[in-house]
């Protein structure tokens, strides 16, 4: 029980009276750990909105677990966890419905950076962090802050948090690398109203109306489904989904943050540049997601200035051979063979770096029409290799069963 006492007006009684006071507050404060539940007395001078320190000085209570001390003894910053468990309080079930309704998660995405984009083995690599915030109306919380990031807790496993579960667009399971992992509380709302049944000296906040702030950081590594016709003029979308394990949309949703998805990393990569990307939600088998789409563009200078310039020149100079003296037959078979031999190996050379496909992709498609003008010109290739032939080569043709990723995204 806690008792604000008036202070004497006399100034005379006040130095035994505070003597006094600091002797009933030192027994107060080491009882606090030492009652095991017994009745605690404190007795104060200090008024409703300041907090006592051991040695009986008074500080604004707005002070208390600040980051800075502010008492002499620096009694103001111990005792400072920010969220009072109550008894019975099991991590393992998750929020209560919020007036008989599923509870709200209020979700964001950060994307850092693009670690890599590994074309053959049709892999990318993303440090991201992904955001929650939901309210938990088994919780309390003391002194919190304006600024969320002095109210981080010291042990975010002692409440319920989220397990995610990431998928790709292959439906696999996505290997992630969490490397941070925090959670702090918003303040939203004004602290309840005080409580002179306890000794504790502090600002209470509901957790009805206050959010808890759920942070990780991880590296992930998921698949990604390259459409390669167009190669090297391709465009590229590749997604991510997050949802939590064993949760269901009777328990709870996602809703998107005014925000949504950032990126902050360097969009212009080794081959691609990031031209967009954005976060939706959608719901797939009862559950709620969280899915983000990355749109990639080709750089295809690169190929430009090494296949495409490269092959044209040597089609220029096959057709230049039919303007040989006819008497030079030996001259024209040597440039054109010699032309042919060179456009082969940068056929060969420029498959090296990407992957193999049951298609043709436009680059291959440039070189194979150079090799079929410049051979048609002086019938030394046998007809072996048909234009026609390769147009009939199977193109990249998805499943008919497409993800519900994809279907939600050419939906939104």
């Amino acid at each position: 029980m806690r008792t604000h006492l008036a202070a004497p007006r006399s100034r005379s009684f006040v130095r035994p009276v505070q003597v006094a006071l600091v002797d009933c507050l030192e027994i107060a404060y080491h009882s606090r750990w030492l009652s095991q539940g017994h009745p605690v007395l404190l007795l104060t001078i200090c008024q409703s909105h300041e907090f006592t320190c051991t040695d009986g000085s008074c500080i604004p209570k707005t002070k208390r677990c600040d980051l800075s001390l502010d008492c002499h003894d620096k009694s103001d910053e111990s005792d400072c966890d920010r969220v009072l468990i109550p008894e019975g309080y099991s991590t393992s079930l998750p929020p209560p419905k919020i007036n008989q309704e599923p509870v709200p998660f209020r979700s964001s995405v950060l994307i850092r950076t693009i670690r890599s984009i590994d074309i053959a083995n049709f892999k990318i690599s993303v440090d991201l962090a992904f955001v929650l915030m939901w309210r938990d109306t088994r919780l309390l919380y003391r002194n919190l802050q304006e600024d969320r990031r002095s109210n981080k807790l010291n042990d975010w496993r002692s409440i319920w948090v989220p397990s995610l579960k990431i998928t790709d667009m292959t439906q696999g399971s996505v290997e992630a690398n969490p490397f941070n992992t925090a959670a702090f509380v918003v303040k939203m709302a004004e602290p309840v109203p005080d409580d002179d049944s306890t000794i504790y000296e502090d600002y209470m906040y509901s957790g009805a109306e206050n959010y808890v702030r759920f942070q990780e950081e991880m590296t992930v590594n998921f698949a990604c489904s390259f459409d390669l016709v167009m190669y090297p003029f391709d465009q590229q979308k590749c997604y991510l989904a997050f949802e939590i394990h064993d949760y269901d949309l009777s328990l709870g949703y996602f809703v998107l943050e005014a925000n949504e998805s950032r990126f902050i990393g360097d969009r212009h990569l080794m081959e691609y540049v990031l031209d967009g990307e954005r976060t939706f939600v959608y719901n797939d088998h009862n559950a709620s997601h969280v899915a983000v789409e990355l749109k990639f563009r080709n750089q295809f200078l690169y190929y430009v200035g090494n296949v495409f310039i490269p092959s044209l020149m040597l089609t220029i100079l096959c057709y230049v051979t039919l303007f040989f003296d006819e008497d030079d037959f030996n001259d024209r078979i040597m440039v054109s063979l010699t032309s042919l031999l060179v456009l082969v190996t940068l056929f060969s050379n420029s498959g090296k770096s990407i992957p193999k496909t049951a298609y043709f992709k436009q680059h291959r498609r440039a070189v194979v029409q150079c090799w079929r003008s410049s051979r048609g010109d002086f019938f030394i290739i046998p007809d072996s290799i048909s234009l026609s032939e390769i147009e009939e080569c199977p193109e990249s043709k998805r499943g008919t069963d497409t993800p519900a990723i994809e279907r939600a995204a050419k939906g939104m």
